[in-house]
């Protein structure tokens, strides 16, 4: 492992740690970016295909291991885009909708037009 990966991958751990996210490990973190060094590139974007390269290394591992990885994967993206401004890919999250809010400020447009 070179020093580069070994201090980019202590840096995303202990950014990782201090946000309370879900953290796959510094051996994850650090075996990734040795296989997908995505640090190289010269553009500061990674883009679906990217992360698809990422992944590629890791799905014909055993389930567990996988899901470390994927964090892993996570882990990196999460620091490359907010502490070294890259362009990262919007995550499609299912919008969750609060029927009784929706309620709610229906009633308070109503009750706006009383007074």
């Amino acid at each position: 492992m070179t020093k580069f990966v070994q201090t980019l991958a202590t840096r995303i751990s202990e950014y990782v740690l201090e946000l309370g996210l879900p953290y796959a490990g510094i051996d994850e973190i650090s075996w990734l970016l040795e296989r997908w060094p995505i640090y190289s590139k010269p553009s500061r974007t990674i883009d679906v295909g990217d992360v698809t390269e990422a992944s590629s290394h890791f799905e014909n591992l055993a389930k567990g291991r996988r899901k470390l990885y994927w964090f892993a994967l996570n882990n990196i993206i999460q620091y490359l885009g907010d502490t070294c401004q890259w362009q990262i890919p919007k995550k499609n999250e299912n919008k969750l909708i609060d029927h009784e809010l929706k309620w709610m400020e229906a009633i308070v447009l109503e009750a706006n037009h009383v007074y």
